[in-house]
């Protein structure tokens, strides 16, 4: 089942770098062995977790979890103004299952790059693995989330290849951000 709210806050007493994640949920509560590795995979330490399960007479009860999180990186930027939506919006596809979970996702929180668009990433890996590249997803995987700038640009030079309707300038700005990959 799917979390009926999520919501990436900073409590007012909060140190820097410290946030909070609420789960909200229908029907049984998720389990720390599921709900850890999502986070982990994001690029997040969770510190603690405060569940609260309300059952209303004759309705489905309803499982709140309440998430201490900090970047698992001290230089990480965690300003819940820019990473919320996009936070729990990859989150929520993972849950679901409509994305994988493993640590691609960490340029979610590194690069705030939609889940979406780090399938592309994650194919362009698989891609050359089958064609014999040497070195293993987890390798790849850690490399694009310490340069996450240069993976946001493999982002856009994919865009500006594939988009159907780049126009007539297209091939210019694809030869744009390859030279800004390159440099």
């Amino acid at each position: 089942a799917e979390p009926l709210a999520m919501s990436l806050y900073r409590p007012l007493e909060a140190a820097p770098g410290m946030l909070r994640f609420q789960l909200v949920h229908l029907g049984r509560s998720v389990t720390l062995s599921d709900s850890l590795p999502m986070l982990e995979h994001m690029g997040l330490r969770v510190l603690d977790e405060h569940p609260h399960r309300i059952a209303p007479h004759g309705m489905p009860p309803v499982s709140i979890h309440d998430f201490g999180i900090q970047p698992a990186h001290a230089d990480a930027d965690l300003e819940v103004g820019t990473l919320h939506e996009v936070f729990e919006d990859a989150f929520g596809r993972i849950f679901r299952g409509e994305v994988e979970s493993d640590d691609f996702n960490r340029l979610v929180v590194a690069a705030r790059i939609p889940a979406e668009e780090i399938v592309v990433l994650r194919a362009y890996a698989k891609y050359m693995r089958q064609i014999g590249f040497p070195l293993s997803q987890s390798f790849i995987e850690s490399t694009l989330a310490a340069h996450a700038g240069i993976a946001r640009l493999l982002i856009e030079l994919f865009r500006a290849r594939f988009d159907p309707d780049g126009g007539a300038g297209a091939g210019a700005h694809a030869a744009e951000h390859e030279r800004a990959v390159g440099a």
